[in-house]
């Protein structure tokens, strides 16, 4: 576990979440994230919602009132956790973690994480890795020593998500800004932030089976990173990404092709060698 977790920290490091200048008004969106750990047989998936603490501090917004919208946005992805609990209890070897906070990464979210490839293949269904089961697309370009396979598939994040997520932060603030009383322009201004989030899905892991366009290797790790707008989303929503299988049939064929042409015309040669020798001494 600890090993699969890493691997998503380093991720985090590098891509999550841009910085931001707290002097003016970010035009960078936040990013919700979900973000897939693959190692082996074991399927981690990461959902981080960001906090944007920096913009709290462009409008003045106080740090125990900071943690009072940490605490409300907790609460509203805790429902999100607890509908996965649900769906995963037939599943063996699967879990959902507590809601955190991620101070490193100013976000809030959670893990699910499957021990074994049956409970995440069980978990997704056979036809998609997405969550809204729809059909991949499969394009086989059959090479000689290597097969490749396009698929397309839908972005994890579709418009009604986003829709359900965009309602999530408002409620969130409108809750929070009661509560603590906040100021009308500041609510406003947080409402404004947070409907420009943007999303991002990431395959994460030691091994280079899927590879996309937007593949980067770091260290040994390979990241797979898709990044929409909401704008993006609604217009299309499709990723692209391929696996390729060597074909080992024809690789030991030509192995052992090779191994037979290269003896027969070192025996060749020796032959006429040793033609050689005899001739010289008959001489």
């Amino acid at each position: 576990m600890k090993k699969v977790f890493s691997l998503f920290l380093i991720f985090l490091a590098f891509f999550a979440f841009p910085s931001a200048s707290a002097e003016a008004k970010s035009e960078e969106s936040g990013k919700i994230c979900l973000i897939r750990v693959f190692n082996g047989q074991k399927n981690s998936f990461v959902y981080l919602f960001p906090v944007q603490s920096n913009e709290f501090e462009n409008v003045g917004v106080n740090k125990l009132e900071v943690e009072g919208f940490k605490f409300y946005l907790k609460s509203q992805i805790a429902t999100i956790a607890k509908n996965y609990q649900e769906k995963i209890k037939d599943i063996d070897d699967a879990s959902v973690s507590m809601v955190k906070f991620y101070e490193n990464y100013d976000a809030v979210g959670f893990e699910i994480v499957f021990q074994t490839l049956a409970g995440y293949q069980e978990f997704f269904g056979d036809k998609s890795d997405n969550e809204n089961g729809d059909e991949k697309k499969e394009k086989e370009e059959s090479g000689f020593f290597v097969k490749k396979t396009t698929h397309k598939t839908q972005f994890p994040f579709q418009k009604n998500v986003v829709e359900t997520l965009n309602t999530l932060y408002s409620v969130t603030v409108q809750a929070w800004a009661e509560t603590f009383n906040i100021d009308i322009q500041k609510e406003n201004y947080l409402m404004d932030v947070f409907s420009r989030n943007s999303y991002c899905y990431e395959i994460v892991s030691p091994y280079k089976l899927i590879r996309s366009e937007n593949m980067e290797e770091k260290d040994g790790v390979y990241y797979n990173i898709f990044n929409m707008t909401q704008k993006e989303i609604e217009e299309n929503g499709e990723i692209v990404f391929w696996t390729q299988e060597i074909n080992y049939g024809w690789w030991y064929f030509f192995a052992l092709l090779f191994t037979l042409i290269f003896t027969m015309i070192f025996l060749l040669f020796d032959k006429c060698k040793r033609k050689g020798k005899i001739k010289e001494k008959n001489i």
